[in-house]
């Protein structure tokens, strides 16, 4: 329960824990996790990893943009070694209702979205004021509505031209790559492919290059001992300045600063 400015308010979401899991980390020298039936839902955001989960007997490959959705009740482990963004959240019946449907793996589109949201319900977790709950609830619906429209998309729904720029760009973003290269790879004219691609992904190509360049570097910022220079060169900055500003400007925090603040389990 939140009360706010004397306003009670009820939590339909409440947070078990969230974070980003390195299993590298947390399982050191371990081929997999222990098995366990999950108490909660689990949300998972695959961001690298060669490992598999183990779901009721059914094994899912962890591949960077899976998201897995898991139910209570459920029996699981994971083979290593990966890294994920997770949050594992109890929720009210009719909201539990609605997203009954949602498939328990499917890749995300907008997997720059994805990593945003995750990120800003890691950080309001960790801020206790009445307003930042507020907000949390909120960044948990916004997510809980993006699972449940996107895992409803056909895989016919996203234009064989988008996925190939997505592609693209995931294999070519730590090189110095323009709207015209991105255009020209799958033969649209730049006009036209940034209008398709602005309605498929909710943010333009230019958007989207500069968020997978930036996720990536938090990931390296998380996971590695690179120096900042050499994450700034591996994701394509054209100066370490540039990086510093670029990454300051877009979560208000130096590259330095966000690789003190490492986010644990």
């Amino acid at each position: 329960m939140i009360i706010f400015r004397n306003l009670v308010v009820k939590e339909m979401l409440e947070i078990i824990k969230t974070g980003v899991f390195d299993s590298s980390v947390v399982f050191k020298n371990m081929e997999k996790t222990p098995e366990r039936i999950t108490e909660s839902f689990e949300i998972e955001l695959y961001v690298s990893g060669k490992g598999q989960s183990v779901i009721d007997g059914k094994e899912y490959t962890h591949e960077k943009g899976n998201l897995l959705f898991i139910h209570p009740g459920q029996k699981r482990y994971s083979k290593l070694s990966f890294v994920c963004y997770h949050v594992h959240l109890n929720m009210d019946s009719e909201t539990a209702a609605l997203l009954a449907q949602v498939p328990l793996i499917f890749n995300v589109l907008n997997y720059s979205e994805y990593t945003n949201i995750f990120e800003e319900i890691i950080k309001l977790y960790g801020t206790r004021s009445e307003l930042a709950q507020l907000m949390l609830q909120s960044k948990l619906y916004q997510l809980l509505h993006m699972i449940c429209s996107d895992s409803r998309l056909d895989s016919v729904a996203t234009p064989k031209p988008i996925k190939a720029a997505l592609a693209f760009m995931e294999d070519n973003f730590q090189k110095h790559i323009l709207l015209q290269d991105i255009a020209n790879h799958v033969n649209l004219s730049p006009t036209y492919f940034h209008k398709l691609f602005k309605s498929a992904a909710r943010m333009t190509p230019q958007k989207y290059l500069s968020e997978l360049r930036l996720n990536h570097a938090k990931m390296l910022l998380l996971t590695t001992d690179y120096s900042v220079e050499e994450i700034s060169e591996k994701c394509g900055f054209t100066s370490i300045s540039y990086f510093d500003s670029h990454f300051k400007k877009n979560y208000g925090i130096t590259p330095v600063g966000f690789r003190k603040q490492k986010y644990t389990l």
